[in-house]
């Protein structure tokens, strides 16, 4: 079943092969080792039943890597309401991994909200794999009505500075290459405040 998620192969193969072995997924012990190479046999119009069996995993790391696996798989309207389980994470890295999945073809109004999940975990986020999925789509979020770029910047580095000065320069990578394209002055400002940081 891997080998044949991980291929190219007919759609009428891989779902057959997925209702062949989808009454496995009822079974609790099962779910686990079944759904990670079920899930991308699923065709789209299944997604949701793959996600409905995911949500009744226990586990935060077996449901986080699972939600990866099935993102690929789920239409972009559908993608809005993995934010919230992303925001439901303890752990940084199901956290970080789920979510920089969905950003990369989460319809560009929702962005500003997944920017806001990455700064609601900035001070344990290194390093910070969210952010770079967020920054990735940099053009896409700030042509959504009412982001003002700048502002976006400065509250992002605030989030992260809030965490230490290694949070801070781990988001300056980050942002860096955004920077230069900002006008009023924000790199020089920022320069002066790391300074009177390390001073």
């Amino acid at each position: 079943l891997q080998l044949i998620g991980s291929r190219p192969a007919p759609p009428e193969l891989r779902h057959a092969l997925y209702q062949r072995c989808r009454p496995q997924l009822d079974d609790e012990g099962m779910r686990v080792h079944r759904l990670l190479p079920l899930a991308p046999l699923a065709p789209p119009e299944l997604a949701g039943d793959v996600l409905q069996a995911i949500l009744a995993i226990g586990r935060d790391d077996d449901r986080a890597r699972l939600l990866t696996a099935v993102t690929p798989r789920l239409a972009p309207a559908q993608l809005g309401a993995l934010l919230p389980l992303a925001a439901q994470f303890a752990e940084p890295y199901p956290f970080q991994a789920l979510l920089a999945a969905v950003v990369a073809r989460l319809p560009a109004a929702w962005l500003p909200e997944a920017l806001r999940l990455v700064h609601a975990r900035a001070g344990v986020l290194l390093p910070p794999t969210a952010l770079a999925a967020v920054m990735a789509r940099w053009d896409d979020l700030t042509a959504v009505a009412g982001v003002d770029a700048e502002a976006e910047l400065v509250l992002t580095l605030e989030a992260f500075a809030r965490g230490g000065s290694a949070f801070l320069l781990a988001a300056l990578r980050v942002l860096l290459p955004r920077l230069a394209h900002v006008d009023g002055g924000l790199p020089g400002r920022l320069a002066d405040e790391l300074v009177a940081r390390e001073s």
